[in-house]
C-alpha cells in the first residue's frame, strides 16, 4: 500500500467529512482527505483526480448513495473503491449497495478508526485485485486473439 492515501469524501455535513480525518488520524492512517459536499462535486473530483478510496454518504441533496454508486462507476475510469456510509438502512440496504458495486457499508452510527481504516485497506486491497483480474482477462483476450490469427493463417496454409 502506498505511504499516504488519497481518500475523496462526499457527504453534505461537514462535521462528519471532519470526522472521518480525525479518525484516520488517530488510528494512524496517513492519509490525504479531499471533501465534497455533493455529488456533483464529488464526481467532477473523481474525473480529474485518482482516489485511492472513495467514501459516499448515502444521503446527499443532489442523489442517494445507490444512484451515486451508479454512476461514479461508470464515470470512474480507474475503478476506485467505494464505501457508503450512512446513519439508517437495514440488511435489504445493505444487499442493495453491495449489487450497485460498493466495496463496503459502514453505519456512521458508533463509527470509529479501528472499522474505517480496515474498512478502506480491504477496499484497497480487492480493488487491486479486481485490477489485476482485468489486467490478466485483457491478456488473455489478446493472447486468444493471436492465437486465433495463427490457427487461421496456417490452416489457410496447408490447405493451399
Amino acid at each position: 500500500m502506498k505511504k499516504s492515501l488519497d481518500i475523496l469524501v462526499i457527504d453534505d455535513d461537514e462535521v462528519d467529512r471532519m470526522n472521518v480525518q480525525h479518525l484516520l488520524d488517530k488510528e494512524g492512517l496517513k492519509a490525504k482527505v479531499h471533501e465534497a459536499a455533493d455529488y456533483f462535486s464529488g464526481k467532477e473530483k473523481i474525473k480529474s483526480h485518482k482516489f485511492d478510496c472513495v467514501l459516499i454518504d448515502y444521503k446527499l441533496p443532489d442523489a442517494t448513495g445507490l444512484e451515486i454508486l451508479e454512476n461514479l462507476k461508470q464515470a470512474d475510469r480507474y475503478n476506485v473503491p467505494m464505501i457508503l456510509l450512512t446513519g439508517m438502512g437495514g440488511e435489504q440496504l445493505v444487499a442493495e449497495v453491495m449489487k450497485k458495486g460498493a466495496a463496503d457499508y459502514l453505519s456512521k452510527n458508533g463509527l470509529n478508526g479501528k472499522n474505517l481504516v480496515k474498512s478502506i485497506k480491504n477496499a484497497i486491497q480487492v480493488g487491486s485485485f479486481e485490477q489485476k483480474v482485468r489486467a490478466a482477462e485483457y491478456a488473455l483476450a489478446e493472447s486468444e486473439k493471436s492465437y486465433r490469427t495463427i490457427v487461421e493463417t496456417v490452416s489457410d496454409v496447408i490447405f493451399r
